[in-house]
């Protein structure tokens, strides 16, 4: 994937996604096909507690003619349903007000009095069919419920589907000690996994994660114990995944695991594979071998950053389908997954730059007449209903880029491949997206799809794809402000307010938290924070005074806590030794030029010269030295003798250099984000 895009056409997505709340819920609409919502004024499944006096449903696709029931009714998804109060929730639409409670009718589809009690794809439907459509729906189900906490009937409902998937993962895992997601689906009636013998959908368990976290943050006040539960819950479920190797990526629950894990290490001191499993989002599944991250040029037209199937082994006639809910919903969780794994920040930022660009795509008026299937339908003016997908060559066929989707290939329903179930996602890249003062670098809201987080200041993602630094804008408003980098780990400007401007280098990436100028900075570990709220959960882990640099001053904070506390602990491995000396020595180095470092003493910087020396002079790894013995005393701290400690030798890399305690000098590993 190019850093830049070859032509930038970027919609305005909240705006897209309110216009389509605005078709889609009118209920008075006219005309072919309309209106897409329904209003169920006899709704014959409602919970038990407090039941429902109407409900509402709305089809997967625009001319839906399945039916169910005695008296044929349409055939209802939540995937739809809930994905549009979801995604005009996620652009500010309020949803519980007006002359219809969406939300709390969203509980049609608890599926309590058929004996399967969690959120179901369809309200009249059951459970053990397939997994992704029987975990997506409950997902959907708890982001919604996060966004309206004064919805107090939904909390009933929420407590029933958490003891629901922790009683699935206990089975699944027995209790932690067999995992085993190679599945279909799980039947939630009988309590015990389906093979069809048909398909494995073996990414259950990332979904369920994600699920029993949501779990875990709901009732970690209210009942710890319980929440507790839940926690261990989802450490049976990633560690399955940790100790796997291949890809077991198969419809869409992949990127909320990965996202949980991210959490779980952030939060929680865990140590999942992250890498491993982003990897897996976006690279080729092992387990549905055409599932990919889309690349390349349709049509002319540049797809990459769509997520859908690429055949392989196609060599130069490539043959892909890219689908509009797998792209939109695909953000949902891997653009706040920055927020706890920083060193991804460059990756997501441009993928989603082309992603975002390239699903205008995925509507109507980016194409002639003859490359869509459905152009005879006129009931969308404004083109915020999206294809359900985009095919390239697709099972051989002549097409370079056509807008289209199953029903009309495949004869099987629906009267238009205009997908509601995918269209109604465009909220998710409303509520992140915005664009700035130079075209090609977008502000990605970390916060507007992180559900069920702690408390948090404004943070933004921006990648700068272009082949010189640029200047960026940001409007702070009246308030004032620090603004931090959680890439660099430090702090840009201090005490600013109004419009103001920072500098983003070429093919990289900025993190920035608005923090409240003049806060306490504090250190937790790896984590930063200001005034109480973490800032940074991967912080540079020498700055141990916590004031965005690595300086004099922690060091003699690491001299004080030497042997004593772990308040000069710079390795996470909980006491202050030699091992955290040679953390601030790097990074010291890798930050002396941060203007608003503290002034080194000469004696320091010579000393520094002289580690450097010994590191460069081919001695062995296993040289002892007595730091004591080479830095002098000018900072004014007292030294007793210290021990004498291992030091490590640097190799260096492409992308900057690393240091390990190593016997030899074979290549060490660095854990970068993924370039495409």
């Amino acid at each position: 994937m190019p850093d830049r895009v070859a032509s930038f056409q970027m919609r305005d997505w909240r705006d897209v996604a309110q216009k389509f709340d605005s078709l889609v819920f009118d209920v008075n609409a006219t005309g072919q096909y309309l209106p897409l919502t329904r209003i169920d004024p006899t709704p014959e499944y409602t919970p038990l507690v407090d039941p429902l006096q109407e409900s509402f449903g709305i089809a997967a696709y625009v001319g839906e003619t399945r039916t169910f029931g005695e008296n044929g009714e349409l055939v209802f998804e939540s995937l739809s349903t809930l994905g549009a109060v979801l995604g005009g929730t996620l652009v500010g639409i309020d949803k519980s007000s007006g002359p219809y409670n969406y939300v709390s009718m969203t509980r049609e589809f608890f599926g309590e009095l058929r004996g399967h009690p969690l959120i179901l794809n369809l309200p009249f439907g059951g459970s053990g069919q397939s997994a992704w459509y029987e975990t997506m729906p409950s997902i959907l189900f708890y982001s919604i419920a996060d966004r309206y906490p004064t919805e107090t009937e939904l909390a009933p409902v929420l407590d029933v589907v958490d003891d629901t998937f922790y009683d699935a993962v206990n089975v699944l895992t027995v209790g932690g000690t067999n995992p085993n997601f190679f599945w279909t689906a799980y039947n939630f009636n009988t309590h015990q996994p389906v093979n069809n013998g048909v398909r494995v959908e073996p990414d259950m368990g990332l979904g369920m994660a994600w699920l029993q976290h949501a779990a875990y943050f709901r009732n970690k006040i209210v009942d710890p114990q319980r929440a507790q539960e839940h926690l261990d819950a989802v450490d049976w479920s990633l560690e399955y995944y940790d100790n796997l190797q291949e890809n077991f990526d198969y419809e869409i629950l992949t990127p909320f695991g990965a996202y949980t894990a991210a959490r779980m290490n952030a939060e929680h001191g865990r140590n999942y594979d992250i890498q491993k499993m982003v990897n897996w989002v976006f690279d080729r599944s092992n387990i549905r071998v055409d599932k990919i991250m889309v690349t390349g040029t349709w049509g002319g037209q540049e797809v990459d950053g769509l997520m859908g199937f690429i055949r392989p082994n196609t060599g130069s006639d490539v043959q892909g389908y890219a689908f509009s809910m797998n792209t939109f919903v695909t953000a949902m969780p891997m653009v706040p997954l920055t927020r706890y794994e920083d060193r991804f920040s460059r990756a997501i930022g441009k993928w989603m730059l082309h992603a975002a660009n390239a699903a205008r795509l995925f509507y109507a008026d980016a194409h002639t007449p003859e490359n869509q299937s459905s152009e005879f339908w006129l009931g969308d003016p404004n083109h915020v209903i999206a294809y359900e997908g985009l095919r390239h060559h697709w099972n051989n066929q002549s097409e370079e880029l056509f807008a289209g989707g199953d029903p009309l290939v495949f004869g099987w329903g629906p009267e238009t491949d205009f997908a509601l179930y995918g269209g109604a996602y465009a909220g998710v890249f409303g509520s992140i997206i915005k664009t700035t003062n130079v075209d090609e670098i977008l502000q990605l809201d970390l916060l507007a799809t992180d559900f069920y987080h702690d408390a948090a200041y404004p943070t933004y993602l921006y990648y700068n794809p272009l082949s010189t630094s640029e200047s960026v804008q940001i409007d702070l408003g009246s308030g004032q402000f620090d603004l931090y980098d959680a890439v660099s780990n430090s702090f840009l400007f201090r005490n600013l307010t109004g419009q103001v401007a920072f500098t983003i280098a070429s093919d990289e990436a900025v993190q920035l938290v608005l923090a409240p100028a003049g806060g306490v900075a504090t250190k937790d570990g790896l984590r930063l924070l200001v005034d109480g709220v973490v800032i940074d959960y991967n912080a540079t882990p020498a700055d141990f005074d916590g004031n965005g640099v690595v300086d004099g001053l922690d060091l003699q904070i690491w001299e004080i806590a030497y042997g004593q506390t772990a308040a000069g602990d710079a390795d996470g491995d909980g006491d202050s030794d030699g091992q955290d000396f040679l953390v601030w020595q790097r990074q010291f180095q890798a930050t002396a030029s941060i203007a608003t470092a503290v002034p080194e003493p000469k004696s320091l910087v010579a000393a520094l010269l002289m580690l450097t020396a010994i590191l460069s002079a081919g001695r062995s790894c296993r040289q002892l030295i007595n730091p004591a013995s080479i830095i002098n005393n000018d900072l004014g701290v007292s030294r007793a003798p210290i021990r004498g400690m291992s030091v490590v030798c640097q190799i260096g890399f492409p992308d900057g250099p690393i240091s390990r305690q190593t016997d030899d000098f074979t290549q060490s590993h660095v854990i970068q984000s993924v370039r495409y």
